[in-house]
């Protein structure tokens, strides 16, 4: 009887596995009709496309055609409870199929089994998404029973509204669930019955999973192991589901405070008393991430990096069914509710991290120890900010899901693009427009001390924030103590697929182009400011026009708040415009004087003082000046007291009349920008104060590498949420998207030309900057190794150059610890012993940009900066020229130049000139690598553990044909256009296009020699002539720079009829670089002073 009770049994069985299969037939129709029909346009895969992939994750390949999934931000951002069920929270795809299959993979004990003794690997497919999940007969039957449960209360539910449902035809039935195969394992006694098994589970899970109604339901989403997260794009799917995470585990040991405990010998007494939270944990390619569910809220993102363990066991986790993640910031520990569910979490974890699409960023030992590997990509360079900005402008207005801004300044109003239509290209109008259409912003701005640094980063925060999708943070906090180190890095990402990078902040004083433009009096200025008296001669004419630039800058400090200040340091700007006037007879009585009888003037005094020198400068003007306001007008009002300007600055020019309207206008030596937030007033007076120009340069790249720089931004802005944001809902943890090749291959580029290149992302970070224990300084490591392995040359421009040699001859201690010259010097001296051709250009500013005069008490910052740079160059024993030299390399000039740029223009028809800023942080050796960022060369930018900084590391893949030291030579087409571009700007040669000057070959003594130090050489003759200009190499004291500019008129000033012909002479901008200006003065500051009272490695 009992064996006709079991073929019984078994025919039922096979009959009702016959049903359902004719069943899941007929539906197949149904089901295909309905996702044509479907709005989303994602494409079906065949399952030859991709093959099957062992273990929990799911890793696109190129073998797709299509990228689908949710919106990347509307879904990760915007948190909801998961108890809610609405049209946006759905968990898979609408009509998208989801199929199942099973595999019968392993079989458990009897004995300790009996009823599922049968481990059953369930593979899904859903759209392009493949993973698979492990399953025992239990975990079926409880499926089944809760669907069960679930189907009854629906009924019941709606019930209550069946009879209206009846009248209006809109009750539906409710569909049914398959017959469950409910014989437990233990009666598989056959491969045939275990077959049949699987079979008819198979079946059972397609049917259901058919029904849009139960695949939504939370047992079954459990039971496939999916979340509101699982389909995005932009990411991959591997294993999740719900886990007990350990509290507290932000801090970066993962311990207890103190660190007394028997964790090397036991465990950590962090685990004997804890509370544990219940957590969605998700399993991603480079990274973990864990939600609160009733919250929807992502609770942390623990990236993957080089030194990411997993451990697992008691002796790691504090329970035997639990297991800890480890990285350089922190370590995470979790607990699952059996220790081989613990297990496959530590095996999928592993998986992702060896085998996964993101696998390079775990490798240890890469390049330069950088945390990013070498990429495939395509690239872009930009000299100057124009072009930059530009293309950063464009690229913003074509982002679809995210921005992320890092700058060491912001100005909200700065223009990236000028013309008529410049309104459209505002930084706060082009975000706020972009914040509008859904795309979200995320800004991290350095955060300065404000009593010393007056770029007002509050203010750009409050501005910026505009719109609920623009967030800014602010850092570091400098409590309880000043931080004496900056984020100085410029970056801008757009949707984790273009990164631009350089040392272009996106604020004033930036924007320049290739001509370096001296002045911008506007398209149609009054005609009695921009024309001069040409009757005029001798000390009228000078009278008339006082030129202030950093030669001759007129100076007070930022700091004058108080009326009487602002009278005093009046009383003392006139004393300077007054001084070309005077005799140096008169000067000298007056000096007299003051020294024989000291007056101390009272506030009324000062003021009556000023007023008189106010009305001697009025009378001295006469007519030329009646439409001018007076020195003492209504703008003593403003904030700064107006004391360099003698036209009201709040007089606006019509829309796109002015290239560099307000702020934008500004010389940092004359004067520094001050109040920011009055972006419209001028900063300096436009009559008389020619413009600082700003030479910059700035690349871009696509690919995986700028996911390396989008990796980056959100290391540093997750640990900013996590050190000062965590429990503000308005911020949220940023996920970074996955390396897969199926969700790059199809994304336009946001770049109008680029090359295809290697290049690698290299950074300085440490604890303090980017929270994590390693210190990093590939930065360092890459120009290093760049420099020594350079075969032909080396071309440098950087804003400092602070660097001591520390090998060679009578080695002294060394306070400077940047290897830079160093390697500068091993390779020169190599080169000459092997008697090569080799070229070093190295271009720095003329002088700092710090507000002062260089020869007077005001200018110690810029001699601070200068004494350093001076004694890295050619003073002192450790300096490069010096050390060269002791080598005996006496014609160290064959091998290595010091050069600037300086450029001339016309103020009201008077010759003016100024230096350029060189603000670049640029390296490119041998036509075939560039490295390119923000980082400067000093111990400030490369040591790591100070200022943060990014640079991108560039290796040509594309060649031309060029020439090296007279010989073929295949040069880069990145890395040689660039240099090629940089040398047709700097000689001239783009507004004055020669033919007989050939700029191939960068090696050659018939270019080093004939025209690079010829041109620079001429150009320097010509300014120190025309212009009496400082710094000069005749000038050795600060005497006698101030003689030269009180007593000294220049040239230009003059009139003579073959001035015009010596200024056309001047080819381009390059200029030699002073290296014995001050030479025989002690520039350290002194003790007592304020920059020689802070810590000396703030200018080093």
């Amino acid at each position: 009887m009992k064996m006709e009770q079991d073929k019984s049994d078994k025919l039922e069985e096979k009959q009702s596995i016959k049903q359902i299969e004719d069943k899941t037939l007929k539906q197949t129709p149904e089901t295909d009709s309905f996702s044509e029909s479907c709005d989303l346009s994602t494409q079906l895969i065949e399952e030859d496309d991709i093959p099957n992939i062992k273990g929990q994750s799911s890793f696109p390949t190129e073998g797709s055609h299509h990228i689908g999934g949710k919106p990347w931000g509307d879904t990760l951002y915007k948190p909801t409870s998961w108890k809610e069920h609405s049209h946006l929270s759905s968990i898979f795809l609408r009509g998208v199929p989801l199929t199942v299959k099973l595999e019968a993979t392993k079989r458990l004990g009897r004995v300790s089994h009996p009823v599922s003794h049968v481990i059953y690997q369930v593979n899904v497919e859903h759209g392009q998404w493949k993973w698979t999940v492990e399953k025992r007969f239990t975990n079926f039957i409880g499926l089944h029973t809760n669907l069960t449960f679930f189907r009854g209360k629906e009924h019941l539910r709606s019930g209550v509204f069946r009879g209206l449902n009846r009248m209006f035809d809109l009750d539906h039935p409710m569909p049914q669930i398959p017959r469950f195969p409910g014989r437990p394992d233990t009666m598989m006694t056959s491969p045939e019955h275990l077959e049949e098994r699987r079979a008819a589970l198979e079946i059972y899970l397609n049917t259901v999973l058919a029904q849009e109604m139960y695949r939504e339901q939370g047992d079954m989403v459990s039971f496939l192991e999916v979340s509101r997260l699982s389909f995005l794009c932009g990411a991959i799917k591997a294993k999740e589901g719900w886990v007990q995470k350990r509290h507290g585990d932000s801090r970066q040991d993962g311990c207890c405070e103190w660190q007394h405990c028997v964790r090397c010998q036991l465990a950590c007494c962090a685990h004997i008393s804890t509370q544990w939270g219940r957590r969605w944990f998700m399993v991603q390619d480079t990274f973990l991430m864990y939600i609160n569910a009733d919250t929807g809220e992502i609770k942390e993102v623990f990236l993957f990096d080089s030194d990411t363990r997993v451990g697992l066991g008691f002796r790691e986790a504090g329970t035997r069914k639990g297991f800890s993640v480890k990285n350089l910031s922190r370590t995470l520990v979790v607990k699952s509710y059996k220790k081989r569910w613990a297990e496959s979490w530590v095996e999928a974890i592993k998986e992702n991290i060896e085998n996964g699409p993101g696998r390079d960023i775990t490798l240890k030992n890469k390049r330069f120890e950088s945390f990013a590997p070498v990429r495939e990509g395509n690239a872009a360079w930009y000299v100057d900010g124009c072009d930059y900005m530009a293309s950063v402008a464009e690229a913003i207005n074509r982002a679809k899901e995210e921005i992320f801004v890092t700058d060491w300044w912001l100005s909200p109003e700065v223009y990236l693009k000028r013309g008529l239509d410049r309104d459209d290209w505002r930084l706060t109008t082009l975000l706020r427009r972009k914040a509008e259409e859904g795309v979200r912003i995320s800004i991290l701005l350095y955060k300065e001390v404000a009593a010393v640094l007056g770029i007002n980063s509050m203010y750009s925060k409050k501005r910026m924030l505009q719109h609920p999708l623009i967030r800014v943070i602010r850092h570091p906090d400098h409590t309880p103590l000043p931080i004496m180190w900056a984020h100085h890095e410029k970056c801008v990402v757009v949707d984790q697929t273009t990164a631009f990078i350089g040392g272009i902040d996106l604020c004033f004083g930036r924007w320049d182009n290739h001509h370096h433009r001296l002045t911008d009096l506007g398209s149609a200025p009054d005609s009695k400011q921009s024309e001069l008296d040409r009757t005029m001669s001798g000390s009228s004419l000078l009278e008339g026009t006082k030129i202030v630039n950093s030669s001759r800058p007129t100076t007070t400090s930022q700091a004058i708040q108080s009326v009487t200040m602002q009278l005093l340091a009046q009383h003392c700007v006139l004393d300077v415009v007054l001084a070309p006037v005077r005799s140096a007879q008169a000067e000298e009585e007056q000096v007299s004087k003051v020294q024989e009888k000291p007056e101390k003037k009272t506030l009324r005094k000062s003021a009556r003082s000023v007023m008189l020198k106010v009305k001697t400068m009025k009378t001295i003007r006469g007519g030329n000046d009646s439409d001018e306001e007076s020195l003492c007008s209504d703008d003593d009002t403003l904030p700064d007291g107006a004391l360099f300007s003698r036209k009201k600055p709040d007089i606006k020019s019509p829309d796109g009349e002015l290239t560099w309207p307000g702020k934008d206008y500004v010389n940092w030596i004359v004067r520094d920008l001050n109040q920011p937030e009055l972006a419209d007033l001028d900063n300096a007076d436009r009559l008389t104060t020619p413009r600082m120009p700003w030479h910059d340069i700035g690349v871009a790249v696509e690919g995986d590498a700028a996911r390396d720089v989008a990796r980056h931004f959100i290391q540093r802005w997750n640990h900013l949420k996590t050190e000062k944001l965590r429990y503000n809902p308005k911020y949220s943890f940023l996920v970074p998207k996955a390396y897969s090749p199926i969700f790059n291959k199809e994304t336009k580029s946001l770049l109008k030309s680029s090359t295809s290149v290697q290049c690698q992302v290299v950074r300085s970070c440490s604890t303090w900057s980017a929270g994590q224990d390693l210190t990093e300084f590939s930065i360092m490591q890459a120009l290093v190794k760049t420099i020594a392995e350079a075969e032909h040359y080396v071309y440098i421009e950087n804003q400092f150059f602070i660097s001591y040699v520390k090998t060679g001859n009578n080695v002294t201690f060394s306070d400077v610890k940047n290897d830079i010259a160093t390697a500068l010097f091993e390779r020169i001296v190599k080169a000459y012993k092997a008697r090569e051709t080799f070229r070093v250009y190295i271009l720095l500013p003329l002088l700092p940009a710090f507000e002062g005069d260089i020869a007077g008490d005001s200018g110690s910052g810029m001699r601070a900066i200068m004494y350093y740079q001076y004694q890295s160059i050619s003073r002192g024993k450790n300096s490069l020229i010096y050390r060269l030299e002791m080598e005996g390399i006496q014609d160290w000039q064959n091998y290595i130049g010091f050069y600037s740029l300086r450029a001339h223009d016309e103020l009201k028809n008077v010759p003016v000139t100024e230096l350029v800023y060189i603000h670049s942080k640029l390296c490119i050796a041998d036509d075939k690598i560039v490295i390119c960022g923000s980082a400067n060369i000093n111990d400030r930018s490369l040591l790591g553990d100070r200022d943060s900084e990014m640079c991108l590391y560039i290796e040509d893949k594309e060649f031309m044909e060029g020439r090296m030291d007279g010989k073929p030579y295949k040069s880069g087409k990145f890395a040689g256009g660039l240099r090629k571009q940089l040398f047709r700007e700097h000689l001239g040669l783009l507004e004055k296009p020669n033919n007989n000057i050939d700029i191939t070959d960068p090696v050659s003594d018939a270019f080093y020699n004939d025209v690079w130090n010829s041109i620079a050489r001429t150009n320097t003759i010509l300014f120190d002539e025309l212009f009496a200009v400082l710094p000069t190499d005749s000038l050795t004291t600060r005497k006698a720079s101030r003689e030269l500019q009180t007593n000294v008129r220049p040239l230009v000033e003059t009139f003579g009829r073959d001035v015009k012909r010596r200024l056309g002479s001047i080819r381009g901008t390059l200029v030699q670089f002073p290296t014995k200006y001050l030479c025989e003065e002690d520039l350290q500051p002194a003790s007592l002073a304020k920059e020689g009272m802070v810590p000396q490695e703030l200018w080093k």
